[in-house]
């Protein structure tokens, strides 16, 4: 049994750590829904949230708040704050382990929707439309992970922004190698106005597409090794849990020593499939332009 000075320290140890997650996941809670904030705007790739469903990202709070309330109540009935720790994390990390490579979805659903927005600029400019009426008149139709930055688009050619400037911004909001290219092309075609934006603008969308269809079917080849991996790991985690419950299997682990050694593997664990998820993210595609912060220490306007 552990002392009264043990007992403190553990629950000293666990209390930090338990403290350090929570305020880590509730700093990304709050980046996700920051008022304002693109869905495609993510400098370095998205982040583990945008790797998630939809579904499970727009009720995640609720997950995140019910792993809180499980990691308070193993605590309090376990009488051990690692335990508690473990099942917060447990029940925090539960999409993640359902939902493998998420970063390879999400740049499939992006290039999707890149894809679809440049066929109908490409229609309505080639029925005789400019390039600054077609992108407002865009707003009814455009996808939802282009909605954010299309309407500031279309609002700062509203307020008299300068065309190219505002393509710049436009770019600024889309931070990725694709945005870059589009910015690029709209930029080019308010120094030389062609009758050829149509043309262009289609084949950029064609090119989305089939570099979509590509990345789904390299998905759907990984699909099955990480369908293989994540069972693995959920019925660890099962086995640990069952493990975890008997009193005789799990005695030494109320003990000091145990906790720490518990706290130690729990974060082992951790760390080892956040690193596994990290690696298996499809780094994103350099950026053709310099970002606003670069512009801003270069001391460079447009470039």
């Amino acid at each position: 049994m552990m002392t009264q000075s043990q007992q403190a320290l553990v629950a000293a140890l666990g209390v930090v750590v338990f403290v350090a997650c929570l305020a880590r996941a509730v700093t990304a809670l709050r980046r996700r829904t920051e008022p304002g904030r693109g869905p495609v705007k993510r400098r370095g790739g998205p982040g583990l949230l945008d790797e998630l469903p939809p579904v499970w990202q727009a009720n995640y709070r609720f997950l995140f708040s019910a792993a809180v309330v499980a990691g308070v109540l193993v605590w309090a009935v376990a009488g051990r704050p690692v335990h508690g720790l473990v099942a917060f994390a447990g029940v925090a990390g539960l999409p993640f382990l359902l939902f493998p490579g998420g970063s390879a979805r999400t740049e499939l659903e992006q290039l999707e929707a890149f894809s679809d927005w440049l066929q109908q600029l490409s229609s309505v400019i080639a029925a005789g439309k400019p390039l600054e009426v077609a992108i407002p008149g865009s707003l009814s139709t455009v996808p939802d992970l282009l909605r954010v930055p299309v309407t500031r688009l279309a609002q700062r050619l509203a307020d008299g922004v300068p065309p190219a400037q505002a393509y710049r911004y436009f770019a600024d909001d889309l931070a990725s190698n694709t945005g870059d290219e589009i910015a690029m092309v709209f930029q080019m075609h308010t120094q030389a106005r062609g009758r050829g934006l149509a043309n262009v603008i289609k084949e950029m969308a064609f090119n989305k597409s089939d570099k979509a269809k590509a990345l789904r079917k390299l998905d759907s080849d990984r699909a099955r090794t990480r369908r293989k991996a994540r069972n693995v790991t959920v019925l660890t985690l099962a086995v640990i849990a069952l493990g975890l419950t008997s009193v005789s299997y799990t005695d030494w682990y109320r003990t000091a020593p145990g906790q720490l050694g518990l706290m130690v593997v729990g974060l082992m664990v951790t760390g080892s499939l956040v690193w596994m998820r990290k690696t298996a993210r499809n780094k994103p595609e350099p950026r053709l332009l310099r970002t606003a912060a670069e512009r801003a220490t270069v001391g460079v306007g447009q470039s």
